[in-house]
């Protein structure tokens, strides 16, 4: 992974743990198709940040983080 892809990903993981989502709409592109669809949600950048909400809600105590 280059220099700036891991910066990139160390901001997305970075802002998600903040609560901030509107990285998803910064960082993904607007026609990213999701090929593992979760029930209930749309395989779309929209469906993405959903699920990254609904996650960030479940696991409040738990956050991630980039090992790159």
């Amino acid at each position: 992974m280059s220099g700036t892809n891991k910066e990139v990903a160390r901001g997305l993981y970075r802002r998600l743990n903040e609560g901030d989502f509107s990285v998803v709409d910064d960082v993904i592109s607007d026609d990213f198709v999701e090929h593992e669809v979760m029930p209930g949600l749309e395989p779309t950048k929209a469906g993405a940040r959903q699920l990254f909400e609904m996650f960030h809600k479940a696991f409040e105590a738990r956050r991630s983080k980039s090992t790159a």
